[in-house]
């Protein structure tokens, strides 16, 4: 558990020299762009000390890349893997708050 609750999204140090296997690419209505972060590097870019492997994302944006669809990221440490998934909802939904 101290492994998962170590990694802050807000701690990433991007480094695009650190970038491989970048690729963008097209599913049906939506951009794609994936890319992985090295072993050796993927550490530092979580900021965290522990062992970080198997780094990747995966963006998904609307054709007009304007709007965010989705932001996946996995990862794999000593006991676990881990899928970080931001899917936004940009719907309206009524909220009824009880008087």
């Amino acid at each position: 558990m101290s492994e998962f609750a170590s990694v802050n999204i807000n701690s990433f140090g991007f480094d695009t020299s650190k970038v491989t296997d970048l690729n963008l690419s097209s599913s049906g209505k939506y951009s794609v762009l994936t890319f992985k972060i090295d072993d050796a590097s993927a550490s530092a870019f979580l900021g965290v000390s522990k062992s970080i492997k198997n780094l990747s994302f995966e963006i998904m944006l609307n054709s007009n890349l304007d709007q965010l669809n989705s932001f996946i990221m996995n990862y794999s440490q000593d006991l676990t893997n881990t899928k970080f998934s931001f899917i936004p909802y940009y719907g309206s939904v009524n909220i009824d708050l009880p008087q």
